[in-house]
């Protein structure tokens, strides 16, 4: 789990490496280079033409150490810069130096012409870094617009020349839209922002040796979950466990025509281990679902159209409750008395939220219960925000304020927790971007709490393990024609890696 630091302790974690190392600023910046040049050998060819922007701070320093390097081993690159190269950082003047050392070196310095950024066939910017902190203005203004009318695939160094790292960059400011970021060490928070995506492209996590003795931990809330956080022998089976040993979970979903919500949630339940499974649905789904997954067994509803019965809760583990189930009335008060009466591990999705919010029964929910809207439906429990950064703020104050567990989905989804913490998820594509894709992670996650997990790791896990089903089905049929079905057939290869 990678911390998300802001700028400041950024900052402040790279002075910490420099006087505790010890070790130069100017050899740190030749590790850092060093990094993003072992990468771009990777994935540049040798007979690229690239471009590289530089302004005259410590990121443009960057940058001439990317160049020297590169021209060291036979790449044609052509240097631009922007800025007064006479008042540069330290660093900067340092490696311009050495720069101009080499014979093979194309120098430009703010140019009039820029045709060979448009004639470039890679462009590595990095003119601004982390302190930007006001628009772009004058040549390095023109120059971002040039580099992104260019055909170019661009890579940036640390972040996009003119994007702000921990709040919104005004939608007026040039910004320089990047295939690629290399970023050192941890994530920036603005990374996993969607107003974001166009400026970040996909970003990339070089380890640069900071100092392990700062403990960026100690300075966020918010943190970046990766597959290897979760080890291994999770669904470990001895030879004399029985059903039993692996939990009751309960799906309450279903409704006139909506049975397929509840059956997608209950197969991925029953994939991801649970021992036992029992479906309370509407007697109209009885037929879809014994023929759809016998395994499953059935406590059906009085009620044909909808859920209208409270059934026992007392040999449950894990509740998963929300899928297809619609809004009636009745249905409503069969959510309060769950609220109020169950006090094991509670899933919230989908219709159950809109309950929650259209009946304003927030004071109901219970403590360390799951949330798992999408953002529209987040926005109807919490409110509205006007950014995806304020959203994130909101989302932390409602776990805190409410004491529960909120997981906002999305391309990173986001699991919030009592004590405020963020943890973004790592796995996932947009072939995801299907109705009932969220019904299967319902069931993973009940399945996940009714085995004993804690709520916080049967969430982390789940959207862990539901992203990584996602990739693979997308790798199988491509983010287009894959279905939250794929999905699913997808989880046994996926909990096989985590045993």
């Amino acid at each position: 789990m990678k911390a998300i630091i802001n700028t400041t302790n950024i900052k402040l974690w790279d002075q910490f490496t420099i006087q505790n190392e010890p070790v130069s600023s100017a050899d740190l910046m030749e590790r850092a280079a060093e990094a993003c040049f072992d990468w771009l050998c990777k994935h540049i060819e040798l007979n690229a033409n690239i471009v590289v922007a530089c302004g005259t701070g410590n990121n443009g320093g960057d940058g001439l150490v990317i160049a020297r390097k590169l021209i060291q081993n036979n790449y044609k690159v052509t240097v631009v810069i922007s800025g007064d190269a006479d008042n540069g950082s330290p660093d900067f003047k340092f490696n311009l130096h050495r720069l101009n050392l080499l014979n093979s070196v194309e120098l430009q310095i703010e140019p009039t012409d820029l045709s060979s950024v448009k004639k470039a066939t890679v462009i590595i910017d990095a003119l601004f870094g982390t302190g930007l902190n006001k628009p772009i203005t004058g040549y390095a203004s023109e120059l971002i617009r040039s580099i992104n009318s260019s055909t170019a695939e661009v890579i940036a160094i640390d972040m996009p020349s003119g994007m702000f790292a921990d709040e919104p960059t005004p939608s007026t400011f040039d910004v320089v839209k990047a295939d690629y970021t290399l970023s050192f060490q941890v994530p920036k928070l603005g990374f996993f922002m969607p107003e974001n995506d166009s400026f970040v492209g996909k970003f990339v996590l070089l380890d640069i040796q900071l100092s392990s003795d700062f403990n960026p931990e100690k300075h966020t809330q918010n943190f970046w979950l990766e597959r290897t956080d979760f080890g291994s022998n999770i669904f470990k089976r001895s030879k004399h466990d029985n059903k039993w040993n692996f939990g009751h979970a309960l799906l309450l979903g279903g409704s006139e025509n909506k049975s397929g919500a509840v059956i997608l949630a209950a197969r991925s339940a029953l994939r991801c281990g649970a021992g036992l499974l029992t479906v309370h649905t509407v007697k109209s789904a009885q037929l879809p679902l014994l023929v759809a997954l016998p395994e499953a067994m059935l406590d059906l509803d009085s009620n044909s159209s909808y859920i209208a019965d409270v059934p026992d809760f007392s040999r449950y583990t894990a509740i998963g409750i929300g899928p297809g189930i619609g809004t009636e009335e009745q249905t409503a008060l069969v959510l309060e008395s769950v609220l109020t009466l169950y006090k094991g591990a509670l899933v919230i999705d989908a219709d159950a939220l809109n309950i929650i919010s259209e009946r304003n029964l927030h004071h109901l929910l219970p403590e360390n219960c799951l949330l798992t809207p999408h953002v529209r439906e987040f926005e109807r429990l919490a409110g509205t925000s006007t950014n995806s950064f304020e959203r994130c703020q909101l989302q932390s104050q409602f776990s805190a304020k409410y004491k529960l567990y909120v997981l906002l989905k999305g391309a990173y989804s986001c699991l919030s927790t009592p004590d405020g913490r963020l943890l973004f998820n790592s796995s996932g594509n947009p072939g995801m971007a299907k109705g009932g894709s969220g019904d299967c992670l319902t069931g993973i996650i009940t399945s996940f709490a009714a085995q004993g997990m804690s709520i916080e790791k049967a969430a982390s896990l789940g959207m862990m393990v539901h992203g990584m089903a996602g990739d693979l089905a997308s790798a199988r049929y491509g983010e287009t024609s894959m279905l939250p079905s794929d999905l699913i057939e997808a989880l046994p290869e996926i909990l096989r890696k985590f045993n």
